[in-house]
């Protein structure tokens, strides 16, 4: 059995463990990763802002109301989005309001 072969192995293994580990964007998302969270940030958001547009009930319209504030949020904490971005989506959010609360058209 030949076990220097596996040891170079190993050794090859752990040196881009260590390349990785000491990295100067170890633990930071990839690019890739940053669209493809965008994306699912915007998504929720548009789908909470559609579920209040299409709320029958104060009830539905309150829970979407707080879902979309929530995602729109956390989509900040997580700096998926900027602050005029949240403007944007907080302003569509007021139209909603508006809509569903006082019949304002749109």
């Amino acid at each position: 059995m030949n076990t220097s072969n596996s040891h170079s192995k190993t050794d090859q293994f752990d040196q881009t463990i260590l390349n990785r580990l000491l990295a100067e964007d170890f633990g930071q998302p990839q690019l890739s990763d940053l669209a493809f969270y965008k994306l699912r940030a915007a998504t929720q958001i548009g789908n909470a802002i559609s579920a209040m547009r299409n709320a029958t009930n104060q009830h539905d319209f309150t829970q979407a109301l707080n879902q979309a504030d929530a995602f729109i949020t956390a989509a900040l904490d997580y700096e998926f989005i900027d602050l005029s971005e949240k403007a944007v989506w907080l302003e569509e959010m007021a139209a909603v309001v508006r809509i569903q609360t006082i019949g304002e058209s749109a």
